[in-house]
């Protein structure tokens, strides 16, 4: 699961390369599976270190986890 989840965090902006993370919600529909469970299964990648989130204007965004050394 956390594999799926980094490779949805990480997926590219056309426009600029970047990757533009994963909300719950994105996260729920990408795998078509309650809000719920995706927030639980993000926070769980988070608590792992495969993740990391910013709590920002877009709300709170998970993105690959480049920090872990």
């Amino acid at each position: 699961m956390c594999a799926k989840l980094a490779e949805l965090a990480s997926r590219a902006d056309p426009l600029c390369g970047l990757g533009t993370g994963a909300s719950a919600g994105e996260t729920a529909t990408a795998l078509e599976i309650p809000l719920a469970l995706a927030q639980s299964y993000l926070l769980m990648a988070e608590e792992r270190g495969v993740l990391c989130r910013d709590d920002g204007p877009r709300g709170c965004i998970f993105f690959e986890n480049f920090f872990v050394g």
